[in-house]
């Protein structure tokens, strides 16, 4: 048996409220299986992920997103989005990006190769290798050789959505973004 949570912070919070933290805990006690579904607007600490078997966020929630939720919890869908923002947990009180900007999973695998470089983006080649059709989500980041400062780390430069069935390959082109 597993229990499913909405849970949900506020637009500047940066933590679940305790009654919501108290609540997983009182669960976890009873060796309750827990999928969490999360609703939040920004970078959010998930220290609570560790005592959940599965957590699926979903920022701000409209009234399509319980049956979007469900269809994917069932395995009607297979998911394709990505974290807007660094997921953070904290270990010794410190904050750790344990899932990074552009994060997702999906149910089934993708193989890239063919990998083309040149000044207007990137060419590849995409398989899915997996058992489900599904969305891919290619990203182009880049990081400047010997920046400091604000460009220090890699930046996202372009991407693109997919659908891909199994076993299907197609050829992709993703252009800078200016």
């Amino acid at each position: 048996d597993y229990a499913l949570l909405y849970l949900y912070a506020g637009a500047k919070e940066t933590t679940l409220p305790t009654e919501q933290l108290q609540l997983i805990e009182e669960l976890v006690k009873e060796n309750v299986k827990i999928i969490a579904v999360v609703s939040a607007d920004n970078t959010l600490d998930l220290s609570f992920e560790k005592y959940c078997d599965a957590v699926i966020f979903t920022y701000s929630t409209s009234q399509n997103t319980a049956k979007a939720v469900l269809d994917v919890i069932v395995g009607a869908e297979c998911p394709s989005g990505r974290l807007s923002f660094d997921g953070l947990v904290y270990v010794d009180e410190k904050p750790i990006i344990k899932y990074p900007f552009g994060h997702g999973l999906s149910y089934t695998t993708f193989h890239y190769y063919n990998l083309e470089v040149n000044e207007k983006g990137v060419r590849c080649t995409v398989t899915n290798t997996g058992n489900y059709d599904a969305y891919a989500v290619l990203q182009l980041y880049v990081t400047y050789k010997n920046s400091v400062g604000l460009f220090a780390h890699k930046s996202l430069r372009g991407f693109k959505k997919i659908f891909v069935r199994r076993n299907e390959s197609l050829k992709v082109e993703i252009p800078f973004d200016n």
